[in-house]
């Protein structure tokens, strides 16, 4: 499962683009509708499926074809949180991994 919040941004729509060796959907990825209230904090959630021990997964949050996007985020094997800041690399925006304080 990966969790996005993205206060910071206020991104709405939000779509989560997956792939492992190879680009699993068409981008701009999937919407994400599904929410959770976690600490406060309203954080969108997707099932991300690993199939095994040694697969990675790699994801980029968006806001919809040809719109703003964060970097990759790469190598994922579990449940991760992130936070979309407004600072960025390049032009895609930074993330927080934020996993430790929330997946307890």
């Amino acid at each position: 499962m990966v969790y996005v919040n993205a206060d910071a941004v206020k991104w709405n729509p939000l779509y989560c683009y997956t792939w492992k060796k190879a680009a699993s959907v068409e981008w701009p990825g999937e919407k994400m509708t599904e929410t959770k209230t976690i600490g406060g904090k309203t954080w969108y959630y997707k099932e991300v499926s690993i199939d095994n021990a040694t697969e990675l997964v790699n994801v980029i949050f968006n806001n919809g074809k040809n719109k703003p996007q964060t970097v990759d985020i790469t190598g994922l094997t579990s449940t991760a949180y992130f936070e979309i800041e407004t600072s960025k690399e390049g032009k895609n925006y930074k993330v927080k991994d934020v996993t430790a304080e929330y997946n307890k």
